[in-house]
């Protein structure tokens, strides 16, 4: 099951209704508590710039595709962390994995994953 990754602009609308509602909740408290509009500007220019900041990170972190949800787990490559054989961690597009291997791996090898077993584990085999 592939699942469709968000778009930016999926993500901009998403962020520009939240961040909406948030200016609106500022402009409430402006017209109905009588905030002083000395204590507005503050409120408004640090909502744009948070907002400006979590929108770019969202948009990293939300493009890339996850692993978990990809049914193509032999294209994926990595490090062993340390000497893998029935048991061992490989390093794979920054995550750490459980992994296992049907030959023995010594540490800092390069390897690719063959499939996934186990739940969490990855079956991996030297590159």
């Amino acid at each position: 099951m592939k699942g469709t990754l968000p778009t930016k602009a999926d993500i901009r609308n998403r962020f520009m209704f939240m961040y909406g509602f948030y200016i609106i909740i500022v402009i409430l408290l402006w017209i109905f508590i009588d905030v002083r509009f000395l204590y507005i500007v503050p409120m408004l220019i640090t909502l744009f710039i948070v907002g400006y900041f979590n929108y770019k990170i969202n948009v990293k972190v939300l493009s890339k595709r996850p692993m978990m949800s990809s049914d193509d787990f032999h294209e994926f490559t990595g490090v062993a962390m340390e000497d893998i054989g029935n048991k061992g961690h490989v390093k794979i597009r920054g995550e750490i994995w459980k992994a296992k291997s049907l030959e023995p791996i010594r540490s800092g090898s390069k390897v690719r994953v063959v499939d996934l077993v186990d739940k969490m584990t990855l079956l991996v085999e030297e590159q």
